[in-house]
């Protein structure tokens, strides 16, 4: 177990984190149509606004307007991890900060133009990633999941690889006052993954050790463990394959890894 550290900046005036929450991870896949019923019809998510070849997929026990937002492309690719930020001024502080720190910014903050609107910008980070803050997304109307009932309720972490984690957790740490929780260690290579935080929850995200900048897997969280058993043996069922990540039967045939979670 790693010690546990907290960032002096990027904080409010009140020393709260800017970043509150992991709001949706935006993915280019081949196979578009068979992504979008794998999301949908098998895994639950509804299509909230679905264009030729994008689709916005909600989670429905969250209040997010999507969690997870499919491209058609002729190559699989994370597009994009999206945070949330409590408000405007918030948002306007982190771009500022990250642009005085030389961290290229992709757009100013604006108005965006995706599913409930708001509030925010995007930003390389040192690997080449996007990653964009908002604020003042409209919440979406959402439910309890009741007990039983298999799908997501909601979006819970996203591991990114990084063939330099220890700068990319610094990355994290620096500009935008992420925490380590903890790390995972192998007995032969050292520490392979690093857990980060921004809120009173575990991780948000998480850095894993890999030659290549890429997914490497996004976390949904169940109801419960019944609910958990039911989700993973529905997609067992139908082929998708439970424990080898990177497998041909990986688990949306993509293959992208996803992973249940019940808490």
């Amino acid at each position: 177990m790693a010690t546990t550290y907290l960032s002096a900046l990027p904080t409010n005036a009140r020393g709260e984190r800017l970043i509150t929450h992991l709001r949706h991870v935006d993915l280019a896949v081949p196979e578009y149509d068979k992504q979008l019923r794998f999301y949908t019809e098998m895994w639950g998510l509804s299509p909230q606004v679905t264009d030729e070849g994008i689709a916005f997929l909600a989670a429905q026990g969250s209040p997010e307007q999507y969690s997870v937002r499919l491209r058609k492309a002729d190559e699989k690719r994370l597009d994009l991890i999206s945070f949330g930020a409590a408000t405007t001024d918030d948002v306007d502080a982190m771009a500022q900060r990250l642009a005085t720190a030389g961290v290229q910014l992709v757009a100013e903050p604006d108005k965006l133009q995706t599913p409930g609107g708001g509030f925010g910008f995007r930003f390389f980070d040192n690997d080449g990633r996007t990653v964009e803050i908002s604020s003042d997304v409209a919440v979406r109307q959402h439910r309890r999941i009741e007990e039983g009932e298999s799908i997501p309720v909601k979006l819970s972490h996203v591991v990114i690889n990084s063939p330099d984690p220890e700068a990319t957790v610094a990355f994290y740490d620096k500009h935008l006052s992420f925490a380590l929780s903890d790390t995972l260690r192998s007995p032969h290579m050292g520490e392979v993954m690093w857990f980060m935080r921004t809120n009173p929850a575990h991780h948000s995200l998480a850095i894993a050790r890999c030659p290549h900048v890429s997914l490497h897997h996004a976390s949904f969280e169940m109801r419960g463990i019944d609910e958990y058993m039911r989700g993973s043996g529905r997609l067992m069922r139908a082929g998708v394959d439970r424990h080898v990540r990177g497998w041909e039967k990986s688990s949306d045939h993509a293959p992208v890894w996803i992973e249940l979670e019940d808490v």
